[in-house]
């Protein structure tokens, strides 16, 4: 009978059928003739033949389920792509990405419109200023043919180049030009004066004007015939323009009895040099110095024109430190300042306790000295220029009223040119800088000195420290007393938490502990070859242990650094010194080692 045999391969069953055993066969075979046995290894072969087939079938079928599961492999990340992909292109995503391109290309549109807006004005700026530069011109020459100021000429060829406009506000011009120029006149001194120079006549009270064809009259209010004064860089003193009209005799010597005497800078400079070493233990006092003697320096005495603000910064760590911890108290500190992106810090010195304190104009030390049109900053530096104290800034203001905005167009266009020609006198020149420059060498001098003597002054109060010290620690009358004023004495000088003194022993070559400072009854000893006290007490030298972390021959035990009550830092810093006393009467360089 054929008996079915299941194999699984691949995941399904097969089956096989063996063939059925031929009895004669089986006879035959056991008979031992020929035919039968031929038929058996025919047979066999023919098994182990499909039992090879069905072998590398099954091989393969495994190769195929591992090349399955890498495809399927494959496919599960190409669809998480996919679906990460989806995600982050969502509808709504994309949506706000074309807002944010449409929002762009507007932010765009009006940014190229604006710079085009810019444009014009530019454009119209310069044709302002080629109007304005002709209108001087022919100004400078008006004055030097007449020989002094006569502004109606002025007045006469700009109302010849604009006919037109003005026939137009004719009518509204009459009506209202005597208010707005009333407002002018209220306004401030400074603008007062410069519209009656430019709209009135010397000597008259009434003004009349010619605009395309029309006349317009209105009455100018009295005002006391003043020189309007500028600031004169070059001279560093007031200067007076010409006035129109001529000043009664009473009038101007009470203005020349009024006037201070004309005192030039080199004088001012040598009558300041005395302020620097007025207090030579205060560094903040020759700065304030520096100070006053600058302002002195460029002060000009017009209360109308331009002013000047001075201010020092200090840049030194020592003046900073000499500076905030005797001159100012802990709420009142200078206010601080950095420069180069936060790299350099510096503090701002006070002139007084109500002054106001200003940025600084410089925004790097290496570009020193700087100059601009209305701001200077030179460094306040040692003699041969290699440290730096200081800066010194100094910045002119134009406090000076400005044209009201209810006067005519005409007026307000007169009144400022007036104030740009006058403006156009600010700045400092060489000899102004270089005056500054002196003054701060000096002061960088003084600082040095200052410096010198607080040094030395130092060193002198240490030594008297130390003398009365050694004084005090030789009154001792026992070694217990001994013990107690060198910690005291020590704890002071060098203010540190930890005095301890070791006493050695010749005769076991160990060092000896009290028992007040083990809290024991009886005295410790420790090896001297153990620790920095044993180096010390082997070597007989100083050793200055600048962190006991990092030092291979700190010994916890021997060193005093397991103790109780507060710990020791890991961190700390430690200094080991041998008491060595000499014997004058043995040999001369003979000497002997009581302790540490």
């Amino acid at each position: 009978m054929a008996m079915p045999l299941d194999l699984f391969a691949a995941g399904a069953p097969i089956q096989w059928i063996l063939p059925e055993e031929n009895p004669e066969a089986t006879e035959a075979s056991e008979s031992g003739h020929p035919t039968g046995s031929r038929d058996g290894q025919a047979s066999a072969h023919l098994d182990q033949q499909l039992l090879r087939r069905l072998h590398r079938c099954d091989d393969l079928i495994k190769q195929l389920k591992h090349i399955i599961k890498a495809q399927h492999g494959k496919i599960e990340e190409l669809r998480e792509k996919l679906e990460l992909a989806t995600v982050s292109k969502s509808p709504l995503i994309a949506g706000y990405e074309i807002e944010d391109l449409a929002k762009g290309r507007q932010d765009n549109e009006e940014l190229r419109r604006s710079m085009s807006r810019q444009q014009a004005e530019l454009v119209k700026a310069k044709s302002d200023n080629s109007t304005l530069r002709k209108a001087n011109k022919r100004l400078k020459g008006l004055l030097e043919h007449a020989g002094g100021p006569q502004p109606m000429p002025f007045v006469d060829s700009i109302s010849d180049t604009l006919p037109d406009l003005m026939q137009n506000t004719q009518s509204s011009l009459m009506q209202n030009t005597q208010s707005s120029f009333r407002s002018v006149l209220s306004s401030g001194p400074a603008t007062a004066r410069t519209a009656r120079k430019l709209l009135a006549g010397a000597g008259t009270t009434d003004m009349s004007a010619t605009f395309g064809g029309g006349s317009v009259h209105f009455p100018v209010p009295e005002f006391p015939q003043e020189s309007p004064r500028f600031f004169d860089s070059s001279a560093g003193s007031d200067q007076e323009l010409n006035s129109p009209g001529k000043v009664p005799l009473r009038r101007r010597t009470r203005s020349a009895q009024a006037k201070p005497p004309v005192v030039s800078k080199v004088a001012r400079l040598v009558t300041s040099l005395r302020s620097f070493w007025r207090d030579l233990e205060s560094p903040v006092a020759a700065l304030r110095a520096l100070s006053d003697v600058t302002q002195r320096l460029l002060a000009t005495g017009d209360t109308h024109g331009p002013q000047i603000e001075v201010m020092v910064y200090m840049l030194d760590p020592w003046l900073r430190t000499v500076a905030t911890t005797k001159e100012y108290s802990k709420t009142e500190q200078p206010p601080i300042f950095y420069l180069g992106h936060g790299k350099q810090e510096i503090q701002a010195l006070r002139h007084s306790s109500n002054s106001k304190v200003s940025a600084p104009r410089f925004t790097d030390l290496a570009a020193l000295p700087s100059r601009t049109r209305n701001s200077i900053a030179i460094p306040v530096c040692s003699p041969n220029a290699v440290r730096t104290w200081a800066v010194l800034q100094v910045v002119i203001e134009d406090t000076r009223g400005t044209v009201g905005g209810a006067a005519p167009k005409l007026i307000q266009k007169m009144l400022q040119d007036v104030v740009l020609l006058s403006t156009s006198q600010f700045g400092f020149t060489d000899s102004q800088v270089s005056y500054l420059q002196l003054i701060c060498g000096m002061v960088g001098g003084v600082l040095i000195h200052m410096e010198k003597l607080e040094q030395r002054a130092r060193m002198v109060e240490r030594t008297r420290a130390s003398m009365e010290g050694t004084i005090n620690v030789n009154k001792a009358i026992s070694l217990a007393d001994f013990e107690h004023r060198a910690k005291q004495v020590m704890a002071g000088f060098f203010a540190v938490n930890t005095i301890r003194v070791l006493f050695y022993d010749s005769d076991t070559k160990s060092l000896l502990i009290s028992s007040s400072q083990m809290r024991k009854k009886g005295c410790v000893s420790s090896s001297i070859s153990k620790g920095i006290v044993g180096q010390c007490a082997q070597k007989h030298q100083t050793f200055n242990v600048d962190d006991i972390s990092l030092n291979p021959y700190i010994d916890p035990i021997a060193d005093g650094l397991t103790r109780t009550g507060r710990p020791v830092g890991h961190h700390a810093s430690m200094l080991v010194g041998p008491m060595i006393v000499d014997h004058l009467d043995a040999n001369p360089g003979a000497h002997a080692l009581p302790g540490l």
